[in-house]
């Protein structure tokens, strides 16, 4: 007797089936989307986009803080494509960084540059800078061609290096001028994507041991806690364009 053909699932028994797709939020340290991210994180902000007020010039910290903290902004999507993506034409010739990471004590850390390291969340930067004095507390950087470098108030650059070795475990520093970078360092591989700062197709992630409370930041190589340092963590690094840029010199 010839044997039945397999019974189908009734259509409401497929329909239950669902597959859960990746969330699309603030890039995670490898890149990927982020699945346990949930939505009422980064102080109620939505999905879409996230609406930075900060000033075109010079700004107050606390005042961007709040503004952040009160107004209901939107979460940009920042998956990675699967290389690194050319510079779009839209994207800001300079501009300030600001973290984002919820819960953490860098959010909405903004970024200084000293002693010829990058931290979140340093008190004082200690830049000189046209027009502006030493009080300027946050850094202007610019790409070009892949380099990562800061707005200078000189001919004479200051550009930022990256150590990925098992030595520098993403080590992310500048030199001064014609100073050459550390071996095993490379130059070339920042990027902007959908608002945010990449290395290559890396992240960013910040370490509590500067001084005066400030946090050291490393380019994210898989290492939790990298050079010896406890407590890291990864952050989104949102790039905020500044359409008249001041011109500082940075400590080294």
């Amino acid at each position: 007797m010839p044997s039945s053909p397999p019974r189908q699932k009734p259509a409401s028994a497929r329909s239950a089936v669902s597959i859960r797709e990746p969330h699309k939020d603030v890039p995670a340290i490898d890149g990927t989307p982020n699945l346990d991210h949930d939505d009422d994180e980064m102080n109620g902000c939505g999905r879409s986009g996230l609406t930075a007020l900060l000033p075109t010039r010079r700004f107050d910290y606390q005042d961007i803080k709040t503004q952040f903290s009160t107004i209901t902004a939107l979460t940009a999507l920042a998956g990675l494509a699967t290389s690194a993506p050319t510079p779009q034409v839209d994207d800001p010739k300079y501009f300030s960084l600001l973290a984002i990471r919820s819960g953490s004590p860098i959010h909405l850390a903004l970024f200084s540059a000293a002693k010829s390291h990058l931290y979140a969340n340093l008190p004082l930067q200690n830049a000189t800078c046209n027009g502006e004095g030493p009080n300027t507390n946050y850094a202007t950087f610019t790409i070009n061609n892949g380099t990562l470098g800061l707005y200078t108030a000189s001919s004479y650059p200051q550009e930022f290096y990256v150590d990925r070795s098992w030595m520098g475990q993403g080590q992310l520093g500048y030199t001064n001028g014609a100073q050459s970078a550390p071996r095993n360092a490379e130059r070339q591989g920042w990027n902007i994507k959908d608002g945010y700062l990449y290395f290559d197709q890396s992240g960013l992630i910040a370490c509590p041991n500067a001084p005066d409370g400030g946090w050291s930041v490393y380019v994210a190589t898989g290492i939790q806690n990298p050079a010896g340092n406890s407590n890291c963590t990864a952050f989104a690094p949102k790039v905020n364009e500044i359409k008249e840029p001041v011109g500082c010199q940075y400590s080294f």
